[in-house]
């Protein structure tokens, strides 16, 4: 049940981090889609980071992680996108 609150949040940090700047917008079903890959990939890299700066709360950890994560994810995939536009124009 963990991995589903991660790739939530992941997927709602996600979608609001590509309403910031038009440059790294990807389109609302890619910004879902990066956002939850990236909120359940970097939960576990960042979450034991964040778990010793939370006293050792793992889900909160884990649910830092996986906001960074989603946020991280979105922002690679606009870039990604765009230059790929680019080139194919």
């Amino acid at each position: 049940m963990e991995w589903l609150w991660l790739v939530s949040v992941g997927a709602f940090t996600g979608i609001c981090a590509s309403r910031t700047h038009p440059s790294v917008n990807p389109g609302v079903l890619l910004s879902l889609a990066a956002g939850a890959l990236g909120g359940l990939l970097l939960a576990p890299l960042l979450g034991t980071t964040f778990a010793g700066l939370l006293y050792g709360a793992t889900l909160a950890g884990a649910t830092a992680g996986a906001a960074i994560g989603g946020i991280v994810a979105v922002v690679a995939a606009g870039v990604a996108r765009r230059r790929l536009r680019r080139r194919v124009a």
